[in-house]
């Protein structure tokens, strides 16, 4: 759910990579402006197609680029490879057009072929930088057998293709250091985002996050349960086995509940015995679903050498029929749970059927 994009938006190369769209978008802007005056001084000119071409192509770039970083922000874990390359592809392609069309008024072009390929190669890695070498090469080859002036002038062609090349692998070494100065640092970010964010004990998320996701369905206004469960007598089990087989037990259900949901829905543990589950509307029948949590929770479990007796209590309450924020869901789920607990005819109880105070039709239809 929202965990895992909030995740990748604190991944340093995501950060870096949202940077580098941003500043191209930027670069485009005072480009468009650049040109536009140079268009508007040299209008009388034999230059002023040259100035206005440029504007047609930044134009281009720059409403690409816009859309770049918008898909960027918006979806930080889609099509990771061609969201680096369809930028990369489409600078080179416009500097071989721009240096074909422009001949030698193109010489300056020729300059950011390296700013194009330092920047990639800071920005996206080793990998990405290689690539881009690849597509510099063959954009010079396109342009060779594509433009006459440069046939006649290929050795000022052939000068600059190889600055372009000698000049990174100068600092290739800058570069690598630098990608793996980032990975060890995204590496003790990923891990200071898993403590902060799950039980250390059961791997399920921790009062925190599980507040933060239910906050966001709520603004999306996405239809999710809430459902509090309560492990019944467990204070007995730690008292009576040890805390060391409660934890085993808690591990033990933790494992059962997530085989019971899916990629949309959130597992919790907000207490000693206390689990939360956000659980998606849209994929799921929510009394199939309690029902299948009591069927495969509720027995006896075999843990080391002792045989343990596990029950439970579930309250439910819906998002938006029951409440309007997490505030008062929870603490209607958590009425209902007690309601549950107190009630010798089911597990469970919806909040609804406190009001009629009826938990007992909650029991299974055939």
């Amino acid at each position: 759910m929202q965990n895992r994009t909030d995740t990748i938006q604190k991944n340093i190369y995501y950060q870096e990579e949202l940077y580098y769209s941003y500043r191209r978008m930027l670069t485009f802007a005072g480009l468009f402006i650049l040109f536009s005056f140079l268009y508007y001084y040299y209008r009388q000119t034999a230059y002023n197609i040259y100035f206005l071409e440029s504007v047609f192509w930044i134009i281009v770039l720059g409403i690409t680029a816009l859309i770049h970083y918008s898909f960027l922000y918006k979806y930080p874990d889609n099509f990771y490879i061609a969201r680096k390359l369809i930028p990369m592809v489409l600078d080179i392609s416009v500097l071989t057009i721009m240096l074909i069309r422009f001949d030698e008024h193109g010489v300056f072009l020729l300059i950011l072929y390296i700013l194009v390929v330092m920047r990639i190669g800071l920005t996206y890695g080793k990998a990405y930088f290689y690539i881009s070498i690849i597509m510099a090469f063959t954009s010079w080859t396109f342009v060779f057998y594509h433009s006459h002036y440069w046939q006649e002038h290929y050795s000022f062609l052939a000068t600059f293709a190889g600055v372009t090349f000698l000049i990174p692998f100068i600092y290739l070494d800058y570069i690598t250091r630098i990608h793996d100065e980032k990975q060890e640092l995204n590496h003790m970010l990923e891990n200071v985002s898993y403590h902060a964010n799950l039980d250390p004990l059961t791997g399920a998320y921790n009062r925190k996050s599980y507040e933060k996701v239910g906050n966001h369905l709520i603004e999306k206004q996405i239809p999710f349960a809430l459902l509090y469960i309560d492990l019944n007598h467990f204070k007995q089990i730690n008292d009576r086995y040890g805390h060391h087989t409660g934890d085993l037990v808690l591990k033990k259900v933790t494992h059962t509940l997530h085989t019971l949901l899916n990629e949309h829905d959130i597992l919790a543990r907000i207490g000693g015995d206390e689990f939360v589950i956000l659980l998606s509307r849209k994929h799921h029948s929510v009394k199939k679903t309690v029902w299948a949590i009591e069927d495969y929770i509720i027995g006896t479990y075999k843990l080391e050498k002792y045989k343990i007796p596990i029950s439970l209590s579930i309250g439910i309450s819906l998002y938006p029929e029951n409440g309007k924020s997490m505030k008062e869901l929870s603490s209607y789920a958590d009425q209902a749970m007690y309601h549950a607990k107190n009630s010798h005819e089911s597990h469970h109880c919806f909040y609804d059927d406190i009001k009629s105070s009826s938990c007992a039709l909650n029991a299974k239809e055939a």
